[in-house]
Protein backbone atom coordinates (compact mmCIF):
# COMPACT_ATOMS: atom_id res chain seq x y z
CA UNK A 1 0.00 0.00 0.00
CA UNK A 2 1.55 3.44 -0.85
CA UNK A 3 0.61 7.27 -0.70
CA UNK A 4 1.55 10.07 -2.85
CA UNK A 5 3.62 12.20 -0.76
CA UNK A 6 4.28 14.97 -3.65
CA UNK A 7 7.42 16.42 -3.77
CA UNK A 8 9.25 18.05 -1.39
CA UNK A 9 12.71 20.20 -0.61
CA UNK A 10 13.67 18.34 2.19
CA UNK A 11 13.08 15.03 1.16
CA UNK A 12 14.06 12.80 -1.51
CA UNK A 13 10.98 10.47 -0.65
CA UNK A 14 7.79 11.35 -2.46
CA UNK A 15 5.73 8.23 -1.13
CA UNK A 16 4.66 6.86 2.24
CA UNK A 17 4.52 3.02 1.77
CA UNK A 18 3.39 -0.13 3.97
CA UNK A 19 4.09 -3.86 3.32
CA UNK A 20 1.99 -6.59 5.57
CA UNK A 21 1.87 -10.05 5.40
CA UNK A 22 -1.22 -11.92 6.28
CA UNK A 23 -3.82 -14.24 4.80
CA UNK A 24 -5.48 -13.46 1.39
CA UNK A 25 -8.64 -15.16 3.19
CA UNK A 26 -10.21 -13.58 5.91
CA UNK A 27 -12.38 -16.56 7.00
CA UNK A 28 -9.16 -19.18 6.70
CA UNK A 29 -6.79 -20.40 9.81
CA UNK A 30 -4.61 -17.78 10.96
CA UNK A 31 -1.14 -18.74 9.51
CA UNK A 32 0.30 -16.23 11.22
CA UNK A 33 0.50 -17.65 13.94
CA UNK A 34 2.89 -20.42 12.18
CA UNK A 35 5.67 -17.37 11.77
CA UNK A 36 8.65 -16.83 13.81
CA UNK A 37 9.86 -14.25 11.69
CA UNK A 38 9.39 -12.09 8.45
CA UNK A 39 12.56 -10.44 7.48
CA UNK A 40 12.26 -7.57 4.86
CA UNK A 41 15.33 -7.11 2.69
CA UNK A 42 14.69 -3.10 1.15
CA UNK A 43 16.92 -1.48 -1.14
CA UNK A 44 20.53 -0.29 -0.79
CA UNK A 45 19.90 3.46 0.05
CA UNK A 46 18.25 2.37 3.14
CA UNK A 47 21.13 1.57 4.88
CA UNK A 48 21.89 0.98 7.37
CA UNK A 49 18.55 0.11 7.86
CA UNK A 50 17.98 -1.85 4.90
CA UNK A 51 17.02 -4.88 6.44
CA UNK A 52 14.24 -5.58 9.28
CA UNK A 53 13.35 -8.38 10.82
CA UNK A 54 9.53 -8.51 12.50
CA UNK A 55 9.38 -10.86 15.09
CA UNK A 56 5.58 -10.88 16.13
CA UNK A 57 2.05 -10.40 14.17
CA UNK A 58 1.41 -7.27 12.43
CA UNK A 59 3.80 -8.66 9.99
CA UNK A 60 4.55 -5.51 8.46
CA UNK A 61 7.09 -2.13 7.93
CA UNK A 62 5.52 1.43 6.83
CA UNK A 63 8.81 3.60 5.06
CA UNK A 64 9.11 6.28 2.97
CA UNK A 65 10.74 6.20 -0.70
CA UNK A 66 10.85 6.82 -4.53
CA UNK A 67 11.35 5.13 -7.53
CA UNK A 68 11.47 1.03 -7.29
CA UNK A 69 13.18 -1.97 -6.13
CA UNK A 70 12.71 -5.56 -5.49
CA UNK A 71 12.40 -6.44 -2.14
CA UNK A 72 13.34 -9.39 -0.71
CA UNK A 73 10.59 -10.93 1.89
CA UNK A 74 12.21 -13.73 3.91
CA UNK A 75 9.53 -15.79 5.86
CA UNK A 76 10.72 -18.51 9.27
CA UNK A 77 8.51 -20.36 10.15
CA UNK A 78 7.87 -21.43 14.01
CA UNK A 79 8.71 -25.29 13.84
CA UNK A 80 12.00 -24.98 11.60
CA UNK A 81 12.93 -28.73 11.67
CA UNK A 82 9.65 -29.39 9.71
CA UNK A 83 9.49 -26.20 7.27
CA UNK A 84 11.89 -23.95 5.35
CA UNK A 85 12.02 -21.03 5.47
CA UNK A 86 10.11 -19.05 2.07
CA UNK A 87 12.25 -16.18 0.15
CA UNK A 88 9.87 -13.51 -1.91
CA UNK A 89 11.17 -11.17 -4.51
CA UNK A 90 7.79 -8.45 -4.16
CA UNK A 91 8.30 -5.47 -6.65
CA UNK A 92 8.17 -2.07 -5.30
CA UNK A 93 7.52 0.53 -7.78
CA UNK A 94 6.35 4.62 -7.12
CA UNK A 95 7.23 5.72 -10.52
CA UNK A 96 3.74 6.15 -11.73
CA UNK A 97 1.76 6.51 -8.60
CA UNK A 98 0.70 10.15 -7.90
CA UNK A 99 -2.64 10.38 -6.05
CA UNK A 100 -2.86 10.58 -2.53
CA UNK A 101 -5.35 7.91 -2.29
CA UNK A 102 -3.80 5.07 -0.39
CA UNK A 103 -2.61 2.32 -3.59
CA UNK A 104 -3.11 -1.59 -2.51
CA UNK A 105 -1.68 -4.19 -5.04
CA UNK A 106 -1.94 -7.74 -4.84
CA UNK A 107 0.58 -9.27 -6.36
Amino acid sequence: MCKYLGNTDTSLSTHKWTVYLRNCDSNAENVCRHIARVTFVLHDSYKPNQVVKVKKEPFKITREGWGEFAMKINIAFQEREHNKAVELVHPVNFLHVKSTIPLITLE
